[in-house]
Order: structure tokens, then C-alpha cells, then sequence
């Protein structure tokens, strides 16, 4: 804002409250998000969903490669319809457990699962287009359209 005030001259201090409007709103959009998987990221860690999941696939896959490969598959296909933060709030601790099971580091397995960041961006759900929205004032459709050929 300062940049805005006095460099550039662009913004008025009589804008100022529209503008902090409107960064609310978009700041709750996503607070939102969070919050929801938060949510359910307790309930998922409440009834153990991530130990009882973690044995269930290890009891299909023998070897690492092949955990790396389904969870780094998964990870990319629910991408496309779930946001990113929420799936890591969600499926951290499966992942953990997962990775700790077949005898990857952890680290190494936050640093994979999290390389799904082109997803953010991809149609349709990822949050970053409603973010694209509200700053732009354009429509999800004109704004899923002019990324697609970046992130698909």
C-alpha cells in the first residue's frame, strides 16, 4: 500500500478502505478453505484414519518405488478436484506413516507430495483460480481459460 500511496501514486488514501475490503474478502475465501480441511484433517487424525489406510495399502504394495509411484499418481489426480493445502492437512499424516512404513524419509516424502503445485492453478477447483477471481474480477471460466496451457 505504501508502494501505492507515495512511489507510484496510483492509490488514493481515499481507496484505501475498498482496498482493505477486498483483500478480506479474499483472505476469508481462503481462511475458508483452510478451516474446512482443518476440520476434517482432526476427524481423519481423530479416528486413526491414517494408520488404519497406511496398513491397508502396504498390505498391496511391496516395494518403495511402487508406494512412490501410486502416492505421487494419487496426489496428482485428486489435485485436479481437491486444493493442495487441504489435501496436506488431510492426508499429511497418511503420507507420514506411509512413508515411514516402507522406509522413506519423511522429508524426502513431503518434499515429492508437495511438488503438486501446478495443480493449485488446474481446473477446476484449485484455489488459486478463485484468488484469480476476485482480484481480476474475471469469471472461473475466463480465468481457468487463460492458464490452462501453463498448467495442464
Amino acid at each position: 500500500m505504501l508502494v501505492g500511496i507515495f512511489i507510484e501514486g496510483r492509490l488514493r488514501l481515499a481507496d484505501l478502505p475498498e482496498v482493505i475490503l477486498r483483500a478480506m474478502r479474499i483472505t476469508a475465501m481462503v481462511m475458508f478453505i483452510i478451516a474446512a480441511s482443518a476440520g476434517f484433517g482432526w476427524l481423519v487424525a481423530q479416528e486413526q484414519l491414517a494408520l488404519k489406510l497406511a496398513a491397508w495399502v502396504s498390505e498391496g504394495i511391496a516395494e518403495r518405488w511402487m508406494m512412490l509411484l501410486a502416492v505421487n499418481v494419487f496426489l496428482f489426480l485428486i489435485c485436479s478436484v481437491m486444493d493442495e493445502i487441504a489435501i496436506m492437512v488431510i492426508l499429511g499424516p497418511l503420507l507420514i506413516v506411509l512413508a515411514t512404513k516402507f522406509g522413506v524419509d519423511p522429508i524426502h516424502s513431503a518434499r515429492s507430495s508437495s511438488q503438486r503445485g501446478d495443480r493449485m492453478a488446474a481446473p477446476p477447483i484449485g484455489y488459486c483460480l478463485f484468488v484469480g477471481m476476485a482480484i481480476s474480477g474475471l469469471s472461473l471460466t475466463a480465468v481457468a481459460r487463460a492458464i490452462w496451457r501453463w498448467c495442464c
